[in-house]
């Protein structure tokens, strides 16, 4: 099964996740909160 993993803001998150799935693109969209930590070097 394909995975798409996508990070985006709140707002965008849920119009793309509206569409793809309205558009029939994707079955169902999972968003989940993310925080990141990157590298000082």
């Amino acid at each position: 099964m394909p995975t798409v993993y996508v990070t985006a803001p709140p707002d965008a998150a849920d119009e793309l996740a509206e569409t793809v799935v309205e558009e029939r693109l994707a079955a169902c969209v999972n968003r989940l909160e993310t925080t990141s930590t990157y590298s000082s070097s």
